[in-house]
């Protein structure tokens, strides 16, 4: 048994987290890629597609994500919950999100979108990412961040530390 508790630790730092339909941890995982060259980061967010409907349903608003009757325009939804709970600065000028896609995987969702025409060199970047936070205060977000696919930093955020600033 302490083997397998073992595992599923190991794998949830490896993969992200384990999906499962009735989770007790309530975890998000951001990959934020930064390519100076084309001026533009590019973000893969996973969370748990239960958690990402009850944050948007909080807000009013039922999408019913990964079933037969998803509302036509969900994505629409998403976008504007990330504007409000994923936001990037560069040299504290809040930069626009555009919005990608959704993909399901289990009982997560990955989430892309990206920013584009940044600076060319900015000094910092600053990432606040507060979702699900308002749902579940437990939440934590792991955020890593890369510039051309190599590792610079990496957060826990959550409830009390919702914000990573990068010094470039």
């Amino acid at each position: 048994m302490k083997q397998l508790s073992l595992i599923l630790i190991l794998s949830t730092f490896a993969f992200g987290f384990i999906t499962t339909k009735n989770h007790n941890f309530f975890v998000s995982v951001a990959e934020v890629d930064y390519f100076p060259v084309k001026k533009e980061i590019q973000v893969a967010l996973k969370i748990f597609t239960d958690d990402l409907e009850s944050a948007i349903q909080k807000d009013g608003k039922r999408l019913y994500l990964d079933t037969s009757t998803e509302i036509e325009n969900a994505d629409d939804y998403i976008k504007k919950y990330l504007d409000k709970n994923f936001q990037l600065r560069t040299d504290n000028k809040l930069q626009p999100l555009d919005y990608i896609g959704k993909e399901y995987n289990d009982d997560a969702t990955w989430i892309y979108f990206k920013y584009s025409n940044l600076p060319k060199k900015p000094k910092a970047i600053t990432i606040k990412n507060t979702v699900i936070i308002a749902v579940h205060s437990k939440q934590t977000n792991m955020t890593h961040f890369r510039e051309n696919r190599t590792l610079v930093s990496s957060s826990n955020l959550g409830k009390s530390h919702s914000t990573m600033i990068i010094k470039l």
